[in-house]
């Protein structure tokens, strides 16, 4: 291998680690902005606002690529109509499985943002590390992948660390662990279901578009019952609490693109440290001992999950 190709190799996982980086902060300050809104309006219009603003960020994109393939590549533009291009973009062949992706991300997102409001940040980002896990479990159940006893162990395992990250003392306690897992078992489902649409040929931007779209859909009458009128200052917020949520699996996407993910798997965890500064330093949350123990123990079983799986289906 040349020198050259190996300095292009180092530049593409610097970028690739950049744009990595790049999405756990603002993962971070999505989970900073829920968690402030939380004080003030119900979760339900926190989470429909959220998808209102992800549709509508992704749709003049979409757009832009209808004029683009218009203009450069139409075969028959004298009979061909600008709307009609536009309107042939949005087209799918798999309307129910968006439906059913729309359903599992708001009931998942809901959960998700009930439990921000409730608990330190730095826990919420421990407990998002065990979404691998399930999508292993998940993985061997739909997928038909390899398992075997060393996967289960560290899968239980890894739901000892949670209750001692959270470490409930209370009934209370208890159902946001429940929801948590519920949470992070519909997240990884909803990986499987994008990885069948992505291998039968569905644009990633066409999922984003219908997941947000039907997400919102399943949450307008629980938002109207509750709704809180916000002023212009919260719109900037609200805009990039939707909009952030589609940048991060662009950054994430794109980090893969440039980096193998035996790189940019571990880095993932930096997720912890930034959360726990913006919630010391934002919300005043202590770091305890068992948020500490009890990561530790989630991204040991989170590691050794996906080796043991990797080794498994080789």
């Amino acid at each position: 291998m040349s020198e050259n190709s190996i300095k292009t190799d180092r530049f593409k996982i610097i970028c690739g680690i950049f744009w990595l980086i790049a999405s756990l902060i603002i993962s971070s300050l999505n989970d900073v902005i829920t968690k402030k809104y939380t004080l003030c309006f119900n979760l339900e219009q926190i989470v429909f606002t959220r998808f209102v603003f992800g549709s509508l960020s992704i749709i003049p994109i979409i757009i832009f690529n209808s004029f683009y393939n218009y203009k450069f590549y139409s075969q028959n533009i004298e009979n061909d109509s600008i709307l009609k291009k536009i309107k042939s973009s949005f087209k799918t062949n798999y309307i129910k499985q968006h439906l059913i992706r729309g359903l599992l991300l708001s009931i998942s997102m809901y959960f998700w943002v009930n439990g921000i409001s409730k608990i330190p940040l730095a826990t919420v980002t421990a407990i998002s590390f065990t979404i691998p896990i399930f999508l292993v479990v998940l993985a061997i159940i739909f997928l038909k992948e390899k398992a075997n006893i060393k996967i289960i162990i560290n899968i239980i395992v890894g739901f000892i660390g949670i209750i001692i990250a959270i470490n409930p003392s209370s009934f209370l306690d208890t159902l946001i662990i429940i929801r948590f897992i519920i949470s992070a078992i519909l997240f990884a489902y909803l990986d499987i279901i994008n990885k069948i649409l992505i291998n039968k040929g569905e644009k990633t931007i066409i999922m984003l578009f219908y997941s947000n779209f039907f997400a919102g859909l399943f949450f307008i009458i629980p938002a109207l019952n509750n709704w809180k009128i916000f002023n212009l200052n919260d719109l900037p917020y609200f805009i990039i609490l939707g909009f952030g949520s589609n940048i991060i699996l662009y950054c994430i996407l794109k980090a893969y693109s440039l980096a193998s993910l035996t790189i940019l798997a571990p880095l993932r965890y930096l997720e912890l440290i930034i959360s726990t500064i913006f919630g010391y330093f934002l919300f005043d949350e202590k770091v305890t001992i068992n948020l500490i123990f009890g990561s530790i123990i989630i991204v040991i079983s989170t590691i050794n999950t996906i080796k043991k799986q990797i080794i498994s289906n080789i």
